[in-house]
């Protein structure tokens, strides 16, 4: 993999060869992620000052774009070194605050003009859709919170980034259907299920208590789960009430039940990918939503991380 920084002016400069590297690619929230690691001269100094960007490349294509959030140079016996962090696109929604806003019956696209375009933003959305009710943004929320709450609201879009740092919008998140190879070198395999924060039973209450829904999970209540939480919603229909809750539990519910597996080489897996796995070692066999791909160089070799999720 080769690297590429890009300034503030739209200069780019292709990066000394890479002595070890991390992508790590979750397409939504937390966000993307890299870190390289190269060699250094003191003329690089001016344009690591200004560079704001960054690309990797693999067999001169891009395969990643993020933003530059912090560069270390280093002199020591092992010689003079760089250091560059970031984050992907997706940073620049989660950084920037929006201010208070009320929305008339808003469309997407009235959405994304205002809390997406402004960052350079590209925008991929299967359709505009539009707000059957009043939209309100709260002063100082992240620009992701202003966008992912209305598509999620009234459209059922799920937002997510691509790795060359597209917004994708569409309800669904798509994904390719793999199976782990029988010859795949699996350095290491571990299995998680995490009980605390999961939610059994919201109870969704309209403003004045006039309405009130009870949205139960299932699945975590006949295990004996109990964590009940309370919302109080602006919502006056059932409908939107339940949906809320049910959101409310999904949320509780990311990373409840997670597969990772540590594999030599690279390995060609995306987020939102579903992966057949059969591990007898430790029982589990089944399909597996890919979460994050974290994939790794150093002086060990190249090797990847696949946090996986139950289906």
């Amino acid at each position: 993999m080769k690297g590429r920084i890009v300034t503030a002016g739209q200069e780019r400069f292709d990066l000394p060869e890479l002595y070890d590297w991390e992508l790590c690619c979750t397409g939504s929230v937390p966000c993307d992620s890299f870190e390289i690691g190269c060699g250094y001269d003191a003329a690089m100094l001016p344009i690591l000052e200004t560079a704001c960007r960054f690309e990797a490349l693999e067999n001169g294509e891009v395969i990643f774009r993020g933003v530059v959030d912090e560069y270390g140079v280093t002199s020591s016996e092992s010689g003079l070194t760089l250091t560059l962090r970031g984050r992907g696109m997706a940073a620049l929604l989660l950084d920037n605050e929006t201010e208070a806003a009320t929305y008339q019956r808003a469309t997407l696209g009235e959405l994304l003009r205002r809390h997406a375009e402004p960052y350079g933003i590209e925008v991929e959305m299967d359709g505009d859709i539009a707000a059957q009710e009043v939209y309100k943004v709260a002063g100082g929320s992240s620009e992701w919170k202003a966008l992912s709450d209305f598509t999620r609201q009234f459209g059922g879009y799920l937002p997510r980034f691509t790795k060359l740092g597209v917004l994708r919008l569409a309800k669904d998140v798509g994904g390719r259907a793999l199976a782990l190879s029988p010859q795949a070198a699996i350095l290491s395999a571990s299995w998680r299920e995490k009980r605390y924060g999961v939610v059994s039973k919201v109870t969704v209450i309209s403003r004045g208590g006039a309405l009130r829904q009870d949205v139960v999970n299932e699945e975590f209540s006949e295990r004996g789960g109990q964590s009940r939480r309370v919302l109080y919603s602006t919502a006056g229909d059932p409908e939107s009430m339940r949906a809320a809750g049910k959101y409310k539990i999904e949320q509780s519910c990311a990373e409840e039940k997670i597969l990772t597996l540590e594999i030599a080489g690279s390995v060609a897996a995306e987020p939102f990918d579903v992966i057949e796995a059969t591990l007898p070692a430790l029982g589990i066999a089944g399909a597996f939503r890919v979460r994050e791909v974290l994939r790794r160089m150093d002086a060990a070799g190249e090797r990847t991380r696949l946090k996986l999720e139950e289906e």
